[in-house]
């Protein structure tokens, strides 16, 4: 699991990774999630920084297990799946998918499900984005990310043997 500590200077960092926390300016509580460059979230607490960390590892060990690869750019992964070519960024709460190039066999199946929306799915945009909600309890969350993805890939395995926080 990911722990933050202080770095001093009234910096924070998660250990073991390549996220870095700060406090935000001129406020008395509440605190950036950044990744390099990118800030990725915020949170009012560490504590919620830290769910937000394993959250994003989580999701990240999930999508490796399904063959999913790192790119650089502004998607950081690239899943091949049954419906087509997905592009993943996770965020500290979400999970922003979007399908690439040809979008009639995401259209075919989660179409179906458009009249409740169940998956979240955007047959104009190909945007197919997973938003939880409450991250406390991360393998609940992980679990209900792997049901959102299984219209498109299948899923072998038990979350807490694939998933190590």
């Amino acid at each position: 699991m990911t722990m933050v500590k202080k770095a001093g200077g009234g910096r924070y960092y998660a250990c073991n990774r390549k996220y870095y926390i700060r406090k935000k300016e001129n406020e008395h509580y509440g605190w950036y999630l950044s990744c390099g460059d990118r800030q990725i979230s915020e949170a009012k607490t560490v504590n919620g920084i830290e769910r937000q960390i394993r959250f994003i590892e989580g999701c990240e060990q999930v999508i490796k297990h399904l063959g999913a690869t790192q790119k650089i750019g502004q998607y950081e992964w690239e899943l091949e799946t049954e419906l087509g070519d997905l592009t993943i960024v996770i965020h500290g709460t979400w999970v922003d998918m979007k399908f690439k190039g040809d979008l009639e066999e995401p259209k075919k199946f989660l179409g179906h499900f458009l009249i409740n929306n169940l998956f979240n799915f955007n047959p104009i945009s190909g945007e197919w984005n997973f938003i939880p909600g409450d991250i406390s309890n991360i393998y609940d969350v992980l679990r209900q990310f792997i049901r959102h993805l299984c219209p498109a890939i299948a899923f072998v395995g038990d979350i807490e043997e694939v998933v190590r926080l």
